[in-house]
């Protein structure tokens, strides 16, 4: 496994990371100098045969969860992830955006994932 994308808490922006396997998206604590609990980054862009895994890095306590908003044409959910884990690999092979939140917290930790072709 490897770990390619550690960003800043307050990234909103779509981080590109330049020659990643995988993106990590961590949950960033309280006391890690955040205003509040959140994915960072919030906004992935994955492109297909180059980083298309992401996976899930909790440096919290508290459980979170990566989970796919309910409608969305690809579901997935990393299940409990306790605090100080990760989660295993999830591998998107459609194009597209997928909007996520955080099951224990949704009001507050949700992101989206954008999925693109490679040279796109």
């Amino acid at each position: 496994m490897t770990s390619a994308l550690v960003a800043a808490v307050h990234v909103s922006p779509v981080q590109v990371p330049t020659q990643a396997s995988s993106v990590v998206v961590i949950v960033a604590p309280n006391n890690s100098g955040a205003v509040a609990i959140n994915f960072a980054p919030a906004n992935v862009l994955l492109v297909i045969g180059v980083n298309n895994t992401i996976i899930l890095k909790n440096e919290d306590t508290a459980d979170h969860t990566l989970t796919a908003n309910s409608g969305d044409t690809f579901h997935f959910d990393t299940g409990d992830i306790s605090g100080q884990t990760s989660s295993d690999p999830i591998t998107f092979t459609t194009p597209g955006t997928y909007g996520y939140h955080c099951q224990f917290h949704p009001a507050y930790m949700h992101g989206t994932i954008t999925v693109v072709a490679n040279g796109s």
